[in-house]
């Protein structure tokens, strides 16, 4: 029953809004070509294409597309569940998802670059490196795990979200969409900045850092819960029907785990290991 029901494709609605891509105006029956809110000059191809804000990051500007998308997958989930019945294109989920694990992983790299110029970084002494470069080699290895992480991570739903009896078009679709569900991690990016104030500006009042280091705390704990259950499981549901939504849902978690454990730590000793052989044989 579910698997039938997943096959029937939603008309679109008649009376569905037609958003200005710059304020989000509803032009719905307007003969202008242009927006009478901000002005914008409307193309007829955004307006009845996909109503995805990043789709339309040429027009609107990346950061304020990105942001948008964000709100929609967290705040909007019918709206992201009715795009299945539009043309999606996997291109632009593409895009988005190395966007977001860029965000993710530009800030990190910058924090570890600069404890390695202050000379504080973990170094490889084992291996008999000099520190600067045992430091580098150190991050280089960590930050290529994390990297392989939150490729892992984000692409891993995908594989869930093509089954066999539904349309090649809607699983296009499905798997382009799964990428977007990856949005809630953005919730991790106000966290680097409030984690780093909290630990060490100690001008400001003890409950205060305590007070940003739980507001940090708290977006860190949601950013997953948010993908797994809000964003993954609802867009599952539609798409794919109740029961196999919940089997989906619960696969992915612990996959999830399962890469954690192998990119984070096993990717990094087993370079270690290598890299243990071949300094023992240069002595």
């Amino acid at each position: 029953m579910d698997e039938t029901r997943a096959n029937i494709a939603v008309m679109p609605d008649p009376a569905q809004r037609l958003e200005c891509p710059n304020c989000g105006y509803d032009v719905r029956g307007r003969d202008s070509q242009r927006c009478p809110e901000c002005g914008l000059a409307l193309d007829p191809r955004e307006l009845h294409g996909p109503h995805l804000p990043w789709t339309r990051r040429r027009s609107t500007g990346r950061v304020r597309a990105f942001l948008r998308t964000v709100h929609l997958v967290l705040f909007r989930q019918r709206e992201l569940n009715a795009q299945i019945d539009k043309p999606v294109r996997y291109a632009d989920a593409q895009r988005f998802r190395e966007m977001l694990i860029l965000l993710l992983y530009v800030p990190l790299l910058l924090g570890s670059l600069a404890v390695v110029a202050l000379g504080e970084g973990a170094s490889l002494d084992f291996l008999e490196f000099d520190a600067p470069a045992g430091a580098i080699a150190t991050n280089v290895v960590l930050h290529g795990s994390v990297l392989l992480f939150l490729f892992a991570i984000t692409g891993v739903p995908s594989y869930f979200f093509h089954p066999k009896y539904l349309p090649v078009e809607r699983q296009n679709r499905a798997v382009a969409l799964s990428y977007y569900t990856a949005a809630p991690l953005a919730l991790l990016l106000p966290a680097y900045v409030l984690v780093p104030v909290g630990l060490r500006v100690g001008g400001l009042g003890f409950q205060l850092i305590g007070l940003i280091l739980v507001v940090a705390g708290v977006l860190c704990a949601l950013a997953a819960p948010f993908w797994w259950l809000v964003a993954l499981r609802r867009l599952g549901n539609h798409i794919l029907g109740p029961a196999r939504a919940w089997k989906t849902t619960f696969l992915v978690l612990p996959l999830w785990i399962l890469l954690a454990i192998t990119t984070l730590s096993v990717v990094p000793l087993t370079v270690y290991y290598v890299a243990i052989i071949v300094a023992s044989l240069r002595i």
